[in-house]
């Protein structure tokens, strides 16, 4: 995969120009991905991606198996911390 591409985001635009930086860095670093293209920059953080973004920047990006339930992975690390 090319992270460059898969870190190009269809709606930075409509993010706060001084954090444009930050956004696509933070894909780089496997930290926040979005999703299908799009980073949506004005939307509230959920809970659940919250507590995937602590164990990334603090243990790094786990094994994600199955793509339709990824987060399982970050919850049961958070439950054994």
């Amino acid at each position: 995969m090319n992270t460059a591409r898969y870190c190009e985001f269809k709606d930075l635009e409509t993010a706060d120009k001084t954090l444009k930086n930050s956004i696509i860095e933070s894909c780089l670093l496997n930290i926040f991905y979005g999703t299908q293209g799009m980073f949506y920059p004005t939307r509230p953080l959920s809970k659940a991606e919250a507590l995937v973004t602590i164990i990334r920047v603090s243990e790094g990006k786990l094994p994600e198996t199955d793509e339709a339930i990824w987060r399982k992975s970050y919850t049961k690390r958070a439950k054994q911390l």
